[in-house]
């Protein structure tokens, strides 16, 4: 199962874990790119797994992003899923340094949250957009929006 880490192995990082499409036979562009997630957060003494479904283009989208950044000097990438059970900006300063920042729920429905924040520095992300090429090789966007192939 592809994953993408941001942080350490043990302390300070977000993980998340694709492991399945959620409806493994559907083809097209709104049924067919549910992808089904676990994400692990540790920043501090917090910590929190949720499992969610994600879509397959919010992660062709953050491996876009990533690219950009990897190229330059400072900017940011970003990831948010449509049931906004997680999003995060990866934030880059001339210095080197990268910031994570989201916030992860359990259930969008309700209230509880866990807003987060990783230090990591800028050779962390040649080794995420790996693991991402993974994730989008793995599960690659199905269809398009507007049902043309």
């Amino acid at each position: 199962m592809p994953e993408i880490k941001l942080g350490g192995q043990q302390h300070e990082f977000l993980r998340i874990v694709v492991s399945s499409r959620e409806y493994t036979d559907a083809e097209d562009y709104w049924d067919g790119n549910w992808l089904n997630c676990e994400v692990e957060v540790m920043a501090g003494r917090f910590r929190g797994r949720v499992l969610g479904t994600f879509r397959a283009e919010e992660f062709a989208r953050l491996r876009s992003d990533v690219a950009s950044l990897v190229e330059s000097d400072e900017g940011q990438a970003s990831f948010a899923t449509m049931e906004c059970q997680l999003s995060f900006e990866l934030i880059k300063d001339k210095m080197g340094g990268v910031r994570c920042k989201g916030v992860l729920m359990e259930d969008p429905a309700q209230e509880d949250r866990l807003i987060f924040s990783v230090q990591l520095d800028q050779s962390y992300l040649p080794r995420l957009l790996s693991e991402l090429d993974e994730v989008v090789a793995a599960f690659p966007v199905r269809g398009s929006p507007d049902g043309a192939s």
